[in-house]
Formats: C-alpha cells, structure tokens, sequence
C-alpha cells in the first residue's frame, strides 16, 4: 500500500511539474509575441512620415525654390533727344544697386519683383565751362524669368519684365568765369516751359539674361524706357549685373 501511495505521489508531482513548465513557456511566449507586435506597430508608425517626407522633398523639387538676390549693376546709358526732325544722344554712365526676390510660378519658371537705386551723371569741360548733370532714381522692376540647369549648381536665367521708376533727383550745373548756376529739371521755372520739364514717374522695359553659379551671379541686360523723361528726351541703357543670391 505504502508503495502504490509513494507511486501516486510521485506521478502527481511530475504531472504538476509538467504543466508549470507548460504555463512558464506559454507566458514567455506571449512576452515575446507582445514585442514583436510593440516593434511591427511602431514601423508601421513611422512608415508613412518616412513617404510624407519624402513627398514633400519632392514637391519642392519639382516646383523649384525660390531665391533672392543683392546686386550691383553698371548701366551704358544713354539719352536721346529728338525734337523736329533732329536727333541727339548722349552718353550717360550710371550705377544702380538693388535687391530682387524670386518666386516660384512652376518648375522652371519665376517671377521677380524687386527695388533699386539707380545714379546718372555726366560732367564735361570746355572753353573755361563746366556742365554736370547727374540724376537719382528708384526703380521697381518686375521681371519673368524662365530657368535652365546646364550643370551642377549652375542655371541659364533669361528674362523679361517692366519697370517703374521714379525720378528723385534730376538737376543740372554750369560754371563758367566763378559764376555757377544750378538747374532744377523738375521745375517748370528753371526750364522755362512744361515742355522741357522732367517727370517724376516713368514706364520702361528690360530683358537679359543671367547665369547664376552656386551663390554668384553675372548677367547681361537692356532697358528701355516706354514713356518720356521730358516730352523730348527717353533714356535707354545696356547692362552688366554682379549679384550673390541665397
């Protein structure tokens, strides 16, 4: 009796073993499958900002960015008067400074607002005489510009737009033999007629067209005006920029 009770006491004990060796597995089990569904769910997670980013990025791409640019410009003026048939120009070199703002309208194509300064002058001596004439302007040019890669970092930029400006200073000077005389172009009373008296708005046009080097920019340009400066008189200039964009 002894024997079969120490028999069923012992068989109890390794069935009771088993099935908490049973239960141990089955709960590490469940951990690991707990991990590996945390680990699938978090992918999941970050999958679709991965393809939202990179979306975006390739919107950007395709649209192009927008870029500003400080420049500097050399202008071969020139101002023609033509009154009864006669015809005179005359040589004006000036320098404009300014700044311009590019937005994007599509993947090549841009369009440019942007201001600047622009000074004319001349002095010229003969006979004893002295005659100056200098001119300060602000412009507001608004210009489309079609963009062309040609390499890395390196775009063709040919473009076209219209100006405004606005004349803020016009005037002209004489000395001869210690007496100097100062001339207001604006002022009907120092011109003697409306005739011969500047405007203070002007309409123009310009076209060109420049390359841009990583941040650097050269370009080459024309401007005309479309309205008169005085009722006689138009200005026209060729023009060579130095710029930097960002």
């Amino acid at each position: 009796m002894k024997r079969n009770r120490l028999f069923m006491m012992a068989a109890f004990v390794v069935v009771c073993a088993s099935v908490s060796a049973q239960q141990v597995i089955t709960l590490d089990e469940l951990q690991q499958r707990k991990k590996t569904q945390a680990k699938t769910t978090q992918t999941k997670a970050v999958q679709p900002k991965a393809q939202k980013a990179k979306v975006g990025k390739s919107v950007l791409a395709s649209t192009g960015m927008g870029f500003s640019t400080f420049y500097l410009q050399y202008n071969a003026a020139s101002q023609k008067y033509s009154h009864d048939g006669h015809s005179i120009s005359t040589s004006l070199p000036s320098f404009s400074a300014g700044y311009t703002k590019a937005f994007p309208l599509g993947p090549s194509l841009y369009i440019e607002p942007g201001v600047a300064l622009q000074y004319l002058f001349k002095s010229e001596k003969e006979d004893g005489r002295t005659e100056k004439f200098s001119m300060l302007s602000a412009k507001i040019p608004v210009n489309v510009i079609y963009s062309l890669p040609v390499g890395d970092g390196i775009y063709i930029d040919p473009y076209a737009g219209v100006y405004l400006r606005g004349n803020i200073l016009a005037q002209y000077k004489y000395e001869h033999g210690g007496h100097s005389e100062t001339v207001d172009l604006f002022s009907k009373d120092d011109m003697g007629s409306s005739d011969n008296t500047a405007k203070r708005m002007q309409v123009g046009m310009n076209l060109g067209v420049r390359a841009r080097f990583s941040k650097f920019l050269v370009g080459l340009g024309y401007s005309m005006d479309l309205t008169d400066f005085t009722k006689y008189e138009k200005t026209n200039s060729f023009d060579i920029t130095l710029g930097m964009t960002f």
